[in-house]
């Protein structure tokens, strides 16, 4: 058996929660050790839009820790290029059900003091020339609002900690077991290599059956799948990220507004157009679930029926010159039930943080400060 070792804290699982917690218990001081079980992490925290939207999030749980987040962005944005962009964002109403809806959430982001601005379809087109006119019914603009380059974003963060605050990192290495001795958390991994903290994060992510699986509630938690394209570089630029009104609808915050109906069904197609650095656009996403006990349900194989019907929606609202497919993928991600986050603590060291789903990208850096915050106070 390999030397034993010992940390402040060990998290487990390099994606945006797990390196967002060694983050922001390095700035404590704490010696922190990451560990992922690939040779490089790239599931769903890497497989998303990359969009940072606190607009779409709750008022009641999620939005002012998803402007605590943008401000974490662009913080470590002004030290090192993280790929944040303060791109902006629209929401764009082709209908008059929709354009009620962007009213609503304007007179609730001006209550917040979250710049936003409505505008008439004419302006729309304007400033945003590769919209189609046809039906739009006005359009919201949150300037404040960014994007990151998912495939890099992370990986960029856990180099600067690695180089500039000391992390300790190891990859390709699983993590078998892990279980509280002598009053200090242990882990053992596939190497037998036997590791002790003060403190164990669980951020494993999608993989709730490698760790502790008994301590994932079946009836809080469900496994998600949504199905992203990737159009070939295009001449045309969109310096926005765009959304569409009836995708508004599903986002938490609508649930705040007077004329939202939660007995309107949802469309399993959330149109969002993105525009990466290279001209290439993603468009995203159709969404599916199931509990977390049967996620072969989902399926493995990527439907051409359902990338067609979101290329034939995309093609409603912008004009492009090719929509060429250079890449389609799937994105599998944990996501708690009721638009929250399982947070479980087990023999008081060791600490389960799973089911952000979609809005990890927008929420995880502020929240893992938060419960970095209260596990050192």
């Amino acid at each position: 058996m390999l030397k034993s070792k010992k940390y402040d804290l060990i998290v487990v699982g390099a994606g945006i929660t797990g390196t967002f917690c060694a983050l922001h218990a390095l700035n404590k001081k704490k010696s922190v050790l990451l560990i992922e079980k690939d040779n490089s992490p790239f599931e769903s925290s890497f497989r998303n839009l990359g969009h940072i939207n606190p607009s779409g999030q709750s008022f009641a749980k999620w939005f002012d820790i998803s402007r605590k987040s943008l401000r974490i962005y662009q913080g470590l944005q002004e030290n090192f290029d993280l790929t944040f962009s303060k791109t902006g964002t629209w929401y764009i109403a082709k209908s008059t059900q929709e354009l009620t809806l962007l009213h609503e959430l304007q007179a609730l982001f001006e209550e917040r003091n979250y710049p936003a601005q409505l505008y008439s379809p004419a302006d729309c087109k304007q400033l945003n020339p590769a919209l189609i006119t046809n039906k739009i019914f006005g359009g919201i603009h949150l300037p404040n609002e960014g994007v990151v380059d998912s495939k890099e974003m992370t990986h960029r963060l856990r180099n600067h900690l690695i180089s500039e605050l000391g992390l300790h990192y190891k990859h390709n290495t699983l993590v078998v077991d892990v279980e509280k001795r002598r009053g200090i958390a242990k882990i053992v991994t596939s190497q037998q290599e036997t590791i002790w903290a003060d403190h164990i994060i669980l951020a494993c992510g999608n993989q709730t059956q490698l760790l502790l699986p008994n301590h994932y509630p079946n009836e809080l938690l469900q496994k998600c799948q949504s199905q992203i394209i990737k159009l070939s570089p295009q001449r045309t630029q969109l310096k926005n990220t765009l959304i569409s009104g009836a995708s508004v609808e599903c986002f938490s915050s609508s649930q705040s507004c007077p004329s939202f109906d939660n007995s309107l069904p949802q469309d399993e197609i959330k149109l969002t157009i993105k525009q990466l650095k290279d001209g290439s656009v993603l468009l995203g996403e159709t969404v599916r679930s199931t509990c977390i006990q049967k996620q072969s349900d989902l399926g493995f194989e990527l439907s051409m029926e359902a990338n067609n019907r979101l290329i034939e929606k995309a093609k409603t609202f912008i004009d492009l010159p090719a929509w060429d497919i250079e890449s389609t993928w799937t994105n599998t991600y944990l996501e708690h039930v009721g638009d929250g986050v399982f947070s479980k603590t087990v023999d008081d060291i060791i600490h389960i943080l799973a089911g952000m789903g979609n809005k990890s990208i927008t929420t995880s850096p502020a929240y893992t400060q938060m419960f970095i915050n209260q596990l050192y106070q």
